[in-house]
Formats: C-alpha cells, sequence, structure tokens
C-alpha cells in the first residue's frame, strides 16, 4: 500500500481512513489482504497508534475491513445494502427529502422526539416517547413512497435518535440530546411504494 499522505483540513485519522479506503477501492489494496495491527498500520503510515485505530475502527464501522482476535486487520469489502446506503459527512448532515420520512427503529429505543414532533408520525407500538416503529410518508415527484428503515448503529449511544432532518442537523440533535460529539452516522434507507391506505394518507395514487 502507499504510504499515506495529507491532503487537506480534514482530521488526520479521516484523511487515513479515505486513503485507505482509496487504495482498496482502486484494487491497489486486494481483497483478503492483511493490513497488520494497528500500530503496523500506523508505522507504515507514519502517524500515532491511536490515529491509525480510529481510522481502522471507522472503515470496519464500514464494512471495509475485518478484525481477528489478534488485532489482525484484513480487506473485505462492504455487503450489498438491500436499499441505499448513505454516509454523510458530519460538516453538512442534512437530509434534503420533500416531504416526511418513515422511519423504523428495530428495537424498542428512547428517542429525542417530544410528544408534540410525535403527533407528526404514525407511530406504532408508542410507550411516552419509546417507539417500537415510528412512520412518515412521502411523495417522490408523483409517487408515493415510504423510507422503509433508518438506522444510526453507534454503540455509544443510548439510543437512536429520530428527528425531521429537513429542521436540523443529525450530529446537533445527537451532542445536544446526549452531549457527546458522534465521529460518523451511517444510515441504511430502504424504500417502498406505499400501501393503497398509506397513499390515501397523502391524496396519492400508489
Amino acid at each position: 500500500m502507499r504510504k499515506f499522505e495529507r491532503t487537506s483540513g480534514k482530521p488526520i485519522y479521516q484523511q487515513l481512513a479515505d486513503w485507505i479506503r482509496e487504495e482498496i477501492q482502486s484494487g491497489n489494496v486486494p481483497q483478503g489482504k492483511d493490513l497488520g495491527t494497528h500500530a503496523e498500520v500506523a508505522s507504515h503510515h507514519g502517524v500515532k497508534p491511536n490515529i491509525a485505530e480510529r481510522a481502522l475502527n471507522q472503515l470496519q464501522t464500514e464494512g471495509w475491513i475485518l478484525r481477528n482476535r489478534d488485532d489482525i486487520r484484513k480487506v473485505t469489502r462492504p455487503r450489498e445494502a438491500a436499499g441505499v446506503l448513505l454516509k454523510w459527512d458530519p460538516a453538512d448532515l442534512r437530509l434534503e427529502a420533500e416531504g416526511p420520512l418513515e422511519v423504523k427503529v428495530l428495537s424498542k429505543m428512547t428517542t429525542s422526539l417530544s410528544a408534540d414532533l410525535l403527533k407528526i408520525f404514525e407511530v406504532h407500538g408508542v410507550d411516552g416517547t419509546r417507539a417500537s416503529r415510528i412512520v412518515k410518508l412521502h411523495l417522490s415527484g408523483k409517487t408515493p413512497l415510504a423510507l422503509e428503515t433508518i438506522t444510526a448503529p453507534m454503540n455509544d449511544l443510548p439510543g437512536l435518535v429520530m428527528k425531521d432532518h429537513r429542521l436540523t442537523n443529525l450530529y446537533a440533535i445527537i451532542r445536544n440530546h446526549y452531549a457527546i460529539e458522534v465521529e460518523s452516522v451511517e444510515q441504511r434507507i430502504h424504500q417502498r411504494m406505499l400501501k393503497p391506505e398509506e397513499a390515501n394518507n397523502l391524496g396519492a395514487t400508489p
């Protein structure tokens, strides 16, 4: 693998993650190749071990590498998502969608939605501000669609934060609600056609 070169004003670990990802995507680092431990990666690229570890952890979260018991990182490929996989930059995380969204929480988690905000969602399995499913519909052009699943798989969050992303920045929501900084958010969005009764709620025909 080519030695890492700093190229932007991003944090170094993000630049290193971008560099390694590009090397994998370009084929310079073949699938199945051992990258070594984070200390070995740090030594090769001339960065501190904690920088290499953060970069590798990010790539592991994205599905580009696997780690074994000996901390050896091996190149792999992200599995194809059933829907569209969106990776947003923390600097500008804003879902520009026309109309509402459907959000499915995969397990019961506390949301940051207030009781008033919950009124704009169709909610299933509600217990106060806890919901097993929150649904919001939208129109794509003249086609009624629902966004099936939005998940934010972050181990350091006590629950999944859900709000209308047209109104604010998800990183700001997490920062304000949990008083922590999150480096990246991965969301899988699955689109489906609306059921007739759902389309009727929008005054549209599926």
